[in-house]
């Protein structure tokens, strides 16, 4: 017989362990507004629309960002999360960007890296002022770090995590996130007002692609025919992602941007 479990108990689960309720084999009873257990979308989307978790909030470490803040949300369906189509003009249109500054002929694998890489951190729709969700500090095309607040706090087993926040409250101050100023992003908001430029997906990628040839790795894969060879070298010299750094994710990362690279 399935183990019931009352709205009110997965409320306090779901405060306490959100991400445990992912693997939860629990079977809800079918309360007021919600179908029979057949019609069911599944534990954890019934706690979200409950009391509110943002659906970004994955349980899969591939799926979130710098210091595990989720990555904006991908919509339903396809590779990554997102539709198998992208709109032509924009990848037409970042294309251009990126050949400006690598010319096929010269480094046939960047095109693909540098587009899977966009869609891997801003989603489909490739926006160049997607801000990243529930609060945290990534922006753009590539989810550069902004400047924002920071908290270590060292775990019993001697590990130091660290917690991140954009606008923390006067409590979470109070608690020990301090402002961290040292970012990606601050660095491109210098490189905008030393060139006299407009924050733009032009703009972007040119600030990528200056600290890209500086890299004697990735240009050298860069030059390959090899998509994948490109955008690993892309992912652990200049991106580095949360889920690359961590080795026991670093594989299954690589693999989903991989597979975005392939499809250009």
């Amino acid at each position: 017989m399935h183990k019931v479990v009352y709205p009110l108990t997965l409320v306090l689960l779901c405060l306490s362990e959100p991400i445990a309720l992912r693997t939860c084999s629990v079977i809800l009873q079918p309360v007021s507004g919600i179908q029979g257990t057949s019609d069911m979308v599944g534990l954890l989307d019934y706690v979200q629309r409950l009391i509110g978790i943002p659906e970004d909030m994955s349980s899969d470490p591939a799926a979130r960002g710098v210091m595990g803040i989720p990555q904006p949300q991908r919509k339903p369906g396809g590779l990554l999360g997102v539709s198998e189509e992208l709109p032509d003009n924009i990848v037409s249109q970042i294309s251009s960007y990126i050949d400006s500054n690598f010319p096929a002929s010269q480094y046939p694998a960047a095109r693909a890296a540098m587009l899977g890489t966009i869609v891997s951190e801003a989603g489909e729709d490739m926006k160049f002022d997607q801000e990243q969700r529930s609060g945290g500090p990534g922006y753009g095309l590539f989810q550069m770090e902004r400047p924002h607040y920071r908290r270590y706090v060292t775990t019993p087993k001697g590990r130091e995590k660290i917690y991140s926040r954009l606008n923390p409250t006067e409590a979470e101050k109070a608690r020990g996130f301090k402002p961290y100023l040292d970012t990606v992003g601050a660095r491109y908001n210098k490189f905008l007002e030393n060139n006299k430029l407009q924050d733009s997906a032009q703009s972007q990628i040119r600030f990528m692609s200056d600290k890209i040839k500086k890299n004697k790795q990735v240009m050298e894969a860069f030059k390959s025919s090899d998509p994948s060879k490109a955008i690993d070298a892309l992912t652990g010299q200049i991106i580095k992602p949360r889920a690359y750094l961590n080795r026991s994710t670093r594989q299954a990362e690589l693999n989903r941007r991989r597979r975005a690279a392939g499809r250009f």
